[in-house]
């Protein structure tokens, strides 16, 4: 019988919590902030959010577009974020400020990855260095 082998990559996941004012938490999520592919996948929805016609009222319309967002977020994170993420609130509800939440979210997934992939780079750089460092000066 083969090896079975476990490996915890719970560090390797950020969780995002969005909070109301009173500090209750309506939504989270959890997302590996150091994926590259992140980029790809968010271009992509941009692509396709660019072409899509946000037009009309109607209550089929909006719920048709909620739905479109949450199966794009859902493609994002890489799990099926609609019960944790969007429960109290969904994609299309209007901020104080008249933006989207689902814009919000995206707002934030894109400060915390451009800042986790910066310091997670520079900690990288650190421990090349001292792995290297032994073989940039050879003993004679």
């Amino acid at each position: 019988m083969g090896k079975k082998i476990e490996m915890n990559v719970g560090n390797a996941l950020t969780k995002i919590e969005f909070k109301d004012e009173d500090g209750i938490v309506l939504g989270f999520l959890k997302i590996n902030l150091t994926d590259i592919r992140l980029v790809g996948k968010l271009e992509q929805c941009a692509a396709f959010f660019k072409n899509y016609k946000f037009e009309g009222s109607d209550v089929e319309k909006l719920a048709a577009i909620d739905r479109d967002l949450m199966d794009k977020f859902c493609y994002v994170l890489g799990y099926d974020c609609r019960e944790t993420l969007f429960s109290v609130l969904s994609p299309t509800t209007i901020c104080e400020d008249g933006s989207m939440f689902a814009i919000e979210i995206l707002n934030k997934i894109a400060s915390e990855f451009t800042e986790e992939v910066k310091q997670r780079a520079e900690a990288r750089a650190k421990a090349m260095q001292k792995y290297t460092q032994k073989y940039k000066n050879p003993v004679s």
